[in-house]
C-alpha cells in the first residue's frame, strides 16, 4: 500500500447544509426537535499538525493504512485499542471542512464516520480531548495517522492610517506579511511540521516497546545522539542499562524516556520488569562502521535493511529486514548437549565476526568465545558454540568486525544441534477480547523460537489440534469459534530447525452466549408520522435497536425512536400515507447483536 496520506485525492468542500443519508438513531437517544444541529466533526488548530480533525467533543480522530476505501478492517482486539467513530444521529459537516464526510455499515448495526471514504477511529490511550498519542503508531499490521489539514493562511494586516493634518510625513515603509507556508498539493499529504529550531541538534532515534520487545532491538547511532524509548505495550516496562548507566523506571503505556549517548561504545540494556526483553545501542565515534566513507555506513546507520545472499537464505529477498528470529542479542537456555548453531546476517565489508557469550546472571561480562574469519568473495554466516552448561541461560551476540577493528552487532538466530530441544514452552498464556466467535491469545516469547502454533480442543484432556497457521510474534487472533462453547487453548514454540517445544499452560475460554432474535414484534398506535412497536424481551439483552425501511427487502437503517422501554419504542419522523417495514435487533453488554426479528409492515395514516 502506498503512503497513507497520499490516498486522499478528492477534496470537495461540503455545503453547510446537512447531508442526511438516512433517519437513524439508537434506542434511547432522541434529539430535540428544534435544537441547533451540532456538526459531526470539527477542525481544531494545533501548532504541530495544523488543523486536527476531531469529533464534536474535541476527541482526536485517526485513520489506518490497514483499511481500504469504504471498508474497515479493524475489529475485535483492534477495535478495543482503536474504537470506531460511530454516530446514531444525522451526519452534519462543518462549513470549513475541506473534505467529504460519509458513513459505512460496520455490520453490527453501527455506522462509522468516514473522511473521503476512509474510516475514522479514536485511540484508547488518548485520555482527554485534544490528546494526540496515536499518530505514527504501527499496530495491527499497519500505520495509524492523526487526520489533519493544512492551517488556513493568515491575511496581511491593513496598512496604518495616514494622518491628514498637519501635512503627512513621508509614508511608512510597507508592512510585508510573512510568506504563507507552501501547502502540499494534497492537504492531507503531510502534517505541517513544527518550527525548526535555529540551532541544529543531534538527531534522535526511536525505540518502540511493543509485544514485550524493544523494536528495533539494535540501534546504531553516533556520539551525541539521543534515543527515545516509547512504551506502546499494554503493560509497564523499563529501559535499564546492564551497567547501571541509565534506568527509566517503570514506563506506563504511552510514556517515553530519553537518554543521550556522549561516549562511543556498545551498550546493552534490558527491561527490569521482564529480564528476557533485551536491546543494544551501538554508538559510533567515526570508525569505518560509522564514518561517512565506511563500507558499512549505508547498511547499518538508521537501520537500513541488510542484504540477504540468496544462496545462504534461499526464499528470502535480496533486500529486506532480517527474517523472524534474527536478533542483535540472543537470550537462550542451553540445551541438553550444551551446543547451539548460530546463523547470522553476513556483511560483505566485514573482515571477521566475534561471538560473545555470558551467563544471564552476569549480563555485563560478555567475553569473546570464538572468532570466525571472512575471506574476500565468501560470506561467513554460521558457527557452532559449545561448552554451555545445560539448563543455564546464556546471552549470545555476534559482532561484525571491520578492517580497523570496529564492531557492530550482526543479527543472528539459534539453530539447535542434533539432540537439542527447546527446554520449555511458552508461559503466561492468556486470552482477551473474547466474543461469540473469536478471541486474542498472548504469551511470553520463548528464546530460540522463531514461530508458534496455537492448539485447540473442546476437552481439557485433548486431543489438541492446530488452530490456524503459523504465528509470528507472541499474539494470535483466533476466529471461527461458536458462541456459548467452552474451548481449551495451548501454544507451542517452534525453532528454525522445526523442533517443537512442550505446550504452554492451558487456557479455558467460554465464548459469549449468542442472543436470540426478538419475537412477537407488533405495531400499534399508528398515526401520520409515528408508530409504536412492541416485542418480547430477549434473555441477556441490554438494549435494542429499531431498523426501518420503505421496502420489504430493505435496506434497513436505524430509526428515530422515543419513549423507549425494554419491550417497546415509539418511532417518529415518518411520512403520512407511506408504507414502512420494521425490524428489531437485540444487543448484549458487549455490543454483540442478535439476528433481526421478523419484519412488521405498517402504513401511516393521513
Amino acid at each position: 500500500m502506498s503512503d497513507h496520506r497520499s490516498r486522499w485525492i478528492t477534496f470537495s468542500r461540503l455545503a453547510s447544509a446537512v447531508a442526511v443519508l438516512a433517519a437513524f438513531v439508537v434506542v434511547g437517544s432522541a434529539s430535540p426537535a428544534f435544537a441547533q444541529p451540532t456538526p459531526t466533526v470539527a477542525l481544531v488548530p494545533n501548532a504541530a499538525y495544523g488543523m486536527v480533525l476531531t469529533d464534536s467533543g474535541g476527541w482526536t480522530l485517526y485513520t489506518w493504512d490497514g483499511d481500504q476505501e469504504g471498508v474497515s478492517n479493524c475489529y475485535d482486539a483492534c477495535a478495543v485499542a482503536w474504537p470506531a467513530y460511530t454516530i446514531e444521529t444525522d451526519l452534519i459537516a462543518p462549513d470549513d471542512l475541506p473534505s467529504s464526510l460519509g458513513l459505512i455499515d460496520r455490520g453490527d448495526g453501527t455506522w462509522q464516520v468516514t473522511i473521503d471514504n476512509w474510516p475514522l477511529y479514536y485511540f484508547a490511550r488518548d485520555a482527554n480531548p485534544g490528546d494526540i498519542n496515536g499518530d505514527g503508531i504501527n499496530a495491527f499490521g499497519a500505520q495509524w495517522y492523526v487526520t489533519a489539514f493544512a492551517a488556513p493562511q493568515q491575511a496581511a494586516p491593513p496598512p496604518p492610517p495616514v494622518a491628514q493634518n498637519p501635512p503627512p510625513p513621508p509614508p511608512p515603509a510597507p508592512t510585508i506579511a510573512p510568506a504563507p507556508p507552501v501547502a502540499p498539493s494534497n492537504p492531507l499529504a503531510t502534517n505541517p511540521a513544527p518550527n525548526v529550531p535555529s540551532v541544529p541538534s543531534r538527531p534522535s532515534q526511536t525505540v518502540t516497546i511493543s509485544n514485550f520487545q524493544f523494536q528495533p532491538q539494535t540501534v546504531n547511532i553516533q556520539q551525541g545522539d539521543t534515543v527515545v524509548w516509547t512504551n506502546n505495550d499494554r503493560e509497564a516496562h523499563t529501559s535499564t542499562s546492564d551497567t547501571g548507566l541509565w534506568d527509566s523506571g517503570p514506563l506506563q503505556p504511552g510514556q517515553s524516556f530519553t537518554f543521550t549517548f556522549n561516549n562511543p561504545g556498545t551498550y546493552s540494556y534490558h527491561c527490569g520488569l521482564h529480564p528476557n526483553m533485551r536491546g543494544t545501542v551501538s554508538v559510533s565515534a567515526g570508525s569505518s562502521f560509522g564514518g561517512q566513507n565506511s563500507p558499512f555506513n549505508n547498511q547499518f546507520n538508521n537501520q537500513v535493511p541488510l542484504p540477504f545472499p540468496p544462496d545462504q537464505f534461499g526464499g528470502f529477498p535480496v533486500q529486506g529486514p532480517p527474517p523472524g528470529g534474527f536478533q542483535a542479542q540472543l537470550v537462550i537456555p542451553a540445551p541438553a548437549n550444551g551446543s547451539v548453531i548460530l546463523n547470522w546476517v553476513p556483511n560483505p565489508a566485514a573482515q571477521s565476526y566475534r561471538i560473545y557469550e555470558t551467563n544471564v546472571l552476569q549480563p555485563t561480562a560478555l567475553q569473546v568465545v570464538q572468532t570466525v574469519q571472512q575471506t574476500p568473495g565468501t560470506l561467513a554466516t554460521q558457527a557452532t558454540v559449545s561448552g554451555m552448561t545445560p539448563g543455564q541461560t546464556y546471552i549470545l551476540q555476534v559482532r561484525a568486525v571491520d578492517p580497523t577493528g570496529g564492531e557492530i552487532p550482526a543479527p543472528a538466530q539459534v539453530l539447535l544441534t542434533p539432540g537439542g530441544v527447546i527446554p520449555g514452552g511458552p508461559t503466561a498464556l492468556v486470552a482477551s477480547a473474547i466474543t461469540g466467535n473469536g478471541l486474542v491469545l498472548s504469551w511470553t516469547p520463548v528464546p530460540g523460537a522463531t514461530t508458534y502454533r496455537v492448539l485447540i480442543s473442546t476437552n481439557p484432556a485433548g486431543p489438541f489440534t492446530a488452530q490456524g497457521g503459523t504465528v509470528f510474534g507472541n499474539t494470535a487472533n483466533v476466529a471461527g469459534l461458536n458462541p456459548n462453547v467452552t474451548y481449551y487453548f495451548q501454544v507451542v514454540a517452534v525453532d528454525p530447525a522445526g523442533n517443537q517445544s512442550p505446550p504452554s499452560n492451558t487456557v479455558t475460554v467460554n465464548t459469549v452466549i449468542g442472543l436470540a432474535a426478538p419475537t412477537n414484534v407488533s405495531a400499534a398506535a399508528v398515526t401520520r408520522n409515528t408508530v409504536t412497536l412492541a416485542w418480547a424481551p430477549v434473555a441477556n439483552a441490554t438494549t435494542y435497536r429499531v431498523m426501518v425501511a420503505t421496502t420489504a427487502g430493505g435496506p434497513f437503517n436505524l430509526a428515530n425512536v422515543t419513549n423507549v422501554t425494554a419491550t417497546s419504542a415509539t418511532v417518529s419522523g415518518l411520512n403520512p400515507l407511506t408504507p414502512y417495514f420494521f425490524q428489531v435487533v437485540a444487543f448484549d453488554a458487549n455490543n454483540n447483536a442478535s439476528t433481526p426479528s421478523s419484519t412488521v409492515n405498517v402504513v401511516t395514516t393521513l
